[in-house]
């Protein structure tokens, strides 16, 4: 299945790593990935819990709510949109979405 996908951000530091990208799929779902590694996490989470990645989807029937949201007509300008908007912060895109009631389903893992 081919998608498309944009990365928000993927940075190193002393916290560890932090990968963020939102991709749109070939179904039409809008998916929003990442993944975080290192002590930073361990701290939010506990000790031995070093990792943590999420999924977000907004399934296809509600994508053109979230292209109305951003004022956005061409679909295939989605992914620029919310790059330029939301870069790194990954919550700000998932309350913009809850502040525009766009439904939208949720996996997380954490672990070590």
């Amino acid at each position: 299945m081919s998608t498309r996908e944009v990365v928000l951000v993927s940075a190193r530091d002393a916290d560890g790593s932090m990968h963020r990208s939102v991709a749109l799929t070939e179904a039409g779902d809008l998916v929003l990935t990442g993944h975080d590694l290192g002590p930073g996490v361990e701290r939010a989470f506990g000790d031995g819990l070093d990792e943590y990645e999420f999924v977000r989807t907004v399934r296809a029937e509600h994508v053109p709510a979230v292209l109305a949201a951003l004022g956005a007509a061409d679909p295939e300008q989605l992914l620029g949109e919310i790059a330029a908007r939301f870069t790194s912060r990954s919550p700000d895109l998932e309350r913009f979405w809850r502040d525009h009631h766009i439904p939208s389903e949720f996996w997380s893992r954490v672990g070590g």
